[in-house]
């Protein structure tokens, strides 16, 4: 069974649970296992389209942009939620930044543990 990390946001519809271990020869199947064991979670994960744009996915090191995605008994899943944010005035700005005037925008995903 894979590992699967459960970001903060998500634990209540997990059990309370930082990791779970599911079933599953796809992501899809994973996922399945996941609503299978933790009614409710898969629609926060997923919708009819894939996976949600505010979440991220990764097996192992490699993100992951579909529900075909292998995944194998003994990968780790993480579920990541976006992270985004933040405009500075630019004289917080670093002086790495060409433009004083200029704002940074900055979206990422980041793994928690």
């Amino acid at each position: 069974m894979a590992t699967v990390y459960i970001p903060a946001m998500l634990r209540p519809l997990a059990g309370g649970n930082a990791t779970v271990r599911a079933e599953g020869a796809t992501l899809r199947d994973v996922i399945a296992d996941l609503e299978r064991q933790f009614e409710g979670l898969r629609g926060r994960i997923v919708d009819e389209a894939g996976i949600r744009p505010e979440i991220g996915i990764a097996i192992g090191a490699v993100e992951a942009f579909t529900l075909s995605d292998p995944v194998t008994a003994e990968s780790e899943v993480y579920i990541i939620p976006a992270i985004a944010g933040g405009a500075w005035r630019a004289d917080d700005v670093s002086p790495a930044v060409e433009s004083e005037d200029r704002l940074i925008d900055k979206a990422a995903f980041a793994v928690l543990p």
